[in-house]
């Protein structure tokens, strides 16, 4: 009776024992999840705030090495976290596997890209997929440890690969995977006048601008920012609550605008801009001045030039005063439109124009002349 207990007892120990390993077997055996739901491009910049590796080619041209630096740079305004950057060549097994990783490689990619390539299925990018001028950005967990993510920029040639890069300042509704950039074919709509200069900017921040603002002594700045559409009242709150003012409106959606001057590529997470670009000392000239053809009206015997200097609105009384009282003794003012009379020397007049309070300089007006019916009319 009692070797039948014990039969009955190894049994059901045999019964536990087979079904643990049938748990065991099917948990090793079924597909692998991850901690966290599938990521999709609208993850970034948020899930790159840190143990973030920039993977280049050791021979990489002009336009990968400026895309690795301007991706950088957003990356470190926008998460306060500066990137690292690296080539294939310098990259360890273990950074590999410790790091998010952004890897930037046209059709001629890194080394750490074609090995993505070879281990999942991400759209491999060569000169014919996706096409002259074309790039794609796609977003998957690192093969090396699922626990982070992997960013690829790539594109099928340097305007693709420029393409690719602009595209990831506008990924914060992009609810995908994977998608396909191209650099906007842009007319008229965004051309923007000046007196000095007629151009289409293109989309972003230069790595030039952003380093001549951010250098600044100033806390704020002026700027030109270019909108895609008007800014709304809530999204015009929006950018007040971030420090951007809009001072004076230019044409085809661009602004004169004041910013703070430690981190201007921030300003390119809102939606509706496009573009944030320098106010140069040639914009603010009139051709007049700058071509020699100043009228002898404002000529003083002395050689010096009377001028008329509109500051921005944003330019308090006390400030205009202490600014142009560096190049004049002579300050007559402020008018209507905060305008300001001086009298300054004609070599001076390129150095008052780089004052980032200033927006517009030119001649005084021509006395005027009275006719016999009584009329003034200007010379």
């Amino acid at each position: 009776m009692r070797s039948r207990e014990n039969a009955v007892i190894i049994i059901a120990i045999l019964i536990v024992i087979i079904v643990a390993v049938a748990l065991v077997s099917y948990k090793q055996n079924e597909e692998p999840t991850t901690a966290k739901s599938q990521l999709t491009l609208a993850d970034y910049p948020e899930i790159f705030k840190k143990d973030v590796i920039i993977v280049i080619r050791e021979n990489a041209n002009s336009i990968e090495i400026e895309a690795a630096q301007r991706i950088a740079d957003n990356l470190g305004n926008l998460t306060g976290n500066m990137p690292v950057i690296k080539t294939d060549a310098e990259i360890t097994e273990d950074e590999l596997a410790g790091h998010n990783l952004i890897l930037v490689g046209g059709a001629d990619s890194n080394e750490v890209l074609q090995k993505v390539y070879d281990i999942t299925d991400a759209t491999r990018v060569t000169e014919e997929y996706p096409g002259a001028g074309k790039g794609v950005l796609e977003i998957l967990r690192n093969p090396w440890d699922p626990e982070k993510a992997t960013l690829l920029v790539g594109g099928s040639d340097e305007w693709g690969m420029k393409a690719g890069t602009s595209k990831l300042g506008q990924t914060y509704n992009i609810n995908e995977t994977s998608v396909i950039a191209e650099l906007e074919k842009v007319g008229d709509d965004y051309r923007i006048f000046l007196s000095s200069r007629q151009f289409v900017p293109s989309t972003g921040i230069s790595p030039s601008t952003e380093a001549n603002i951010t250098s600044s002594s100033l806390e704020r700045v002026h700027v030109l920012i270019q909108f895609y559409r008007t800014p709304n009242a809530t999204e015009r709150e929006n950018l007040e609550n971030a420090g951007v003012e809009l001072v004076t409106y230019v044409h085809n959606n661009a602004w004169f605008a004041s910013i703070c001057s430690d981190s201007p590529a921030k300003i390119l997470q809102f939606s509706s801009v496009r573009w944030v670009g320098e106010i140069l000392p040639a914009d603010k000239i009139s051709p007049r001045i700058q071509d020699g053809k100043i009228g002898e009206w404002a000529i003083n015997p002395d050689g010096s030039v009377n001028i008329v200097v509109k500051l921005f609105d944003d330019v308090s009384a006390d400030d205009a005063k202490s600014i142009l009282g560096r190049y004049s003794s002579t300050v007559e003012g402020p008018g209507m439109l905060n305008d300001w009379t001086i009298t300054i020397t004609s070599e001076a007049i390129w150095e008052l124009a780089n004052e980032d309070g200033v927006q517009w300089i030119e001649e005084v007006s021509p006395p005027k002349t009275t006719f016999n019916n009584g009329m003034e009319v200007e010379k």
